[in-house]
């Protein structure tokens, strides 16, 4: 079956090889999955490629809100202890 990649957001660079991000991408049925997990930098093609270690999941309207209340979880967390910055809180606020 063939992807196709609609979006790729960097979430943590490990080093300048390595980093975890977020993809979300389309099979040739028009599903979608969203997929967390690590991706390395091929110096050959000078492209990140996804490795097997992460999780991919359907995307649906559910799954879309159980990842949004989990981000939002993050957040509340990240914030009651003093751990986001003022250039987060005012993403956040431009966001709304």
């Amino acid at each position: 079956m063939e992807f196709t990649e609609i979006l790729v957001v960097p979430i943590y660079q490990k080093n300048e090889a390595e980093r975890v991000e977020l993809r979300v991408s389309r099979d040739s049925l028009m599903r979608y999955y969203v997929r967390i997990g690590k991706s390395f930098y091929d110096t050959l093609d000078e492209v990140w490629r996804p490795t097997k270690e992460g999780a991919t999941i359907p995307l649906t309207i559910e799954s879309a809100q159980n990842l949004i209340a989990a981000l939002c979880s993050i957040l509340s967390v990240a914030e009651s202890r003093g751990l986001i910055d003022a250039g987060l809180k005012d993403t956040i606020k431009f966001v709304q």
